[in-house]
Parts: structure tokens; sequence; C-alpha cells
């Protein structure tokens, strides 16, 4: 998916292009949607190899090899998958801790809410038992609507 971005992301710097990638962009949703349906357990690195195999010709271009060339190749490129997939596996492993920290982000920013809800609501509890009861019912509307949530008053 990495390459499939940086070629949308190239192509969308000249804004004449617009419509070639819409079509590209399609096109690649269009491939990877198949290949999922066809291959259900089948990982995004792999759909996104074989996509890219097919589409850039490479067979085409390693069948015009020599024999000799090919096995240099095919090993090479044998021994470079260790590292990409290391590579993707970090990949993976970042932006699933990026995903976990917003989550985590999320929470405590409710908590924060709640607690800030909860205090507020007591700081009036406090001032009614001090003061006693408020001088008009406008004030004890306004306060009270403070302490509602955005559903309770959508409610009302």
């Amino acid at each position: 998916m990495a390459n499939i971005m940086n070629l949308v992301t190239t192509l969308s710097k000249n804004l004449h292009l617009v419509h070639q990638i819409i079509f590209v962009w399609k096109d690649l949703w269009l491939k990877v949607d198949s290949k999922f349906k066809s291959a259900p357990n089948c990982n995004i690195n792999s759909i996104e190899n074989t996509i890219m195999y097919s589409g850039n010709k490479t067979g085409a271009w390693l069948e015009k090899k020599s024999a000799d060339d090919k096995k240099n190749i095919i090993s090479e490129a044998r021994k470079s998958n260790r590292s990409n997939i290391k590579i993707m596996k970090e990949r993976k492993s970042n932006l699933f801790k990026t995903h976990v920290a917003i989550i985590r982000q999320r929470e405590e920013l409710q908590k924060k809410k709640l607690e800030k809800r909860s205090k507020y609501k007591q700081d009036v509890l406090e001032q009614m038992r001090d003061i006693g009861i408020w001088e008009d019912r406008n004030k004890i509307n306004t306060e009270l609507e403070k302490c509602r949530t955005k559903t309770q008053k959508l409610k009302l």
C-alpha cells in the first residue's frame, strides 16, 4: 500500500492529472478488493506485491533477462524479503502504538471532562448549602444548564 500511496501523492502534485489520479486510485482499489475476495486470508504486503508485479510488467521484464540474471535477481529479492518484512512489521507496530495512544488520550480526556463536571456539581451543592436557595429561578436554571451534558440538553 505504501507504493500505491507514493504513486498517488506523486501524481497529486500535478493538478492537471486529477482525473487520471482518480482513475488510477479507483482501479487500484478495485484490484485490492478483488484480491481480498479471492484470497481473504492474504496479507496486504502480498496483495500489494501481486498488484505491483502485474501492474508494472515485472514478469515481462524478467522474461527478457538471461537465465543467470533471473537467478541473481530472484536470489537478491529473496535475500531482501526479510528486511522488507521487518520494515512492514515495524510500520504496523508503530501504527498500532499511535492508535493505542490516541485511544488512551481520548479516554483520559473523557475522564477529565467527567471529573470536571462532577467537581462543578459538588461546588454548586456546597454553594447551595452555604448560601441557601439562590435568588431566582433564572440563576438556578443557568447553573443546571451548565451541569447538563449535550445529550441531556438535546432530550429537553
